[in-house]
C-alpha cells in the first residue's frame, strides 16, 4: 500500500533498500581505509588517496568513482584545505648593501 502511495513498485522498493544497505557497508569500509591512510599521511590529497586505496577497494569488489569518492570525503569533512600563499616577490631583510636610487631624481 505504501509503495502505491509513492508511485513505486515493491520490486523497486526492495531493490533500492538493498542498494542502500550495500552502499553504507561500502562507505564504512572506504572510510576505514581512508582513515588508515590519513593516519600515515595526513596531508594527502583526495586523488592520490583514491589511487592508494583503490587496490583494497577492488579486492573488496567495491567500485567507486572520483566524484562519488570526493562526495564521500566532503560529507565526512575529510577533504584537505589547500594552503594558499601568494608569491613572495620582495625580501627586504637581506644582508646585502642597499644603494641609493639615483634614477629617482632624474628627469
Amino acid at each position: 500500500m505504501l509503495c502505491r502511495l509513492v508511485g513505486m513498485t515493491r520490486q523497486n522498493y526492495y531493490h533500492q533498500r538493498r542498494v542502500r544497505a550495500h552502499r553504507t557497508i561500502d562507505e564504512q569500509l572506504t572510510l576505514a581505509l581512508i582513515q588508515q591512510e590519513r593516519a600515515r599521511q595526513p596531508r594527502l590529497g583526495a586523488r592520490k588517496l583514491l589511487h592508494l586505496v583503490s587496490p583494497e577497494l577492488k579486492a573488496a569488489e567495491i567500485q567507486i568513482g572520483r566524484d562519488r569518492f570526493f562526495g564521500l570525503l566532503r560529507r565526512h569533512q575529510l577533504l584537505i584545505q589547500r594552503s594558499r600563499r601568494g608569491a613572495r616577490t620582495t625580501y627586504s631583510r637581506h644582508g646585502f648593501a642597499v644603494y641609493p636610487n639615483v634614477a629617482k631624481a632624474m628627469t
